[in-house]
């Protein structure tokens, strides 16, 4: 579900007992309408090239599946018509199918590790340290 604030965009995903939120809480103002597209209504390729222009490709659009219309086998089979993608579905619709799903799940938690943190700034200096250096002379041996 697509909410608008005052300040920004958000894409609400329900997860488990939570809601994610997805977008940038730091916007001026709210994306333009049709950036992103009406999942249940756009063609694949319109799919394909939305997720390829954010850097992901056919196995994140067929992990991706649950949230992209209102009927996951829905989706499924019209993403099933692609041969790109039509590999990846088979792969995830096997994984739910076992005990323990661990390639769908894995794969979903990635993917969704990877959007929430689009475009974010990290400052990878604030989570150095600098190496102590040992003085060898003090060591007892």
């Amino acid at each position: 579900m697509k909410r608008k604030g005052t300040c920004c965009t958000l894409l609400m995903v329900p997860w488990g007992l939570f809601d994610k939120q997805f977008g940038r809480s730091d916007a001026e103002a709210p994306d333009p309408e049709g950036r992103v597209p009406q999942w249940d209504k756009a063609s694949i390729q319109e799919m394909k090239d939305k997720f390829s222009s954010i850097g992901f490709g056919p196995r994140q659009l067929a992990v991706m599946s649950a949230f992209l219309g209102p009927d996951q086998k829905a989706t499924e089979a019209l993403l099933a018509t692609d041969r790109d993608v039509l590999p990846w579905v088979e792969k995830y619709q096997r994984s739910r199918e076992t005990v323990s799903q661990t390639d769908y799940e894995v794969d979903l938690i990635t993917t969704l590790t990877k959007l929430s943190s689009l475009g974010q700034k990290i400052n990878y200096e604030a989570y150095t340290y600098p190496v102590r250096k040992v003085d060898l002379s003090k060591l007892k041996l």
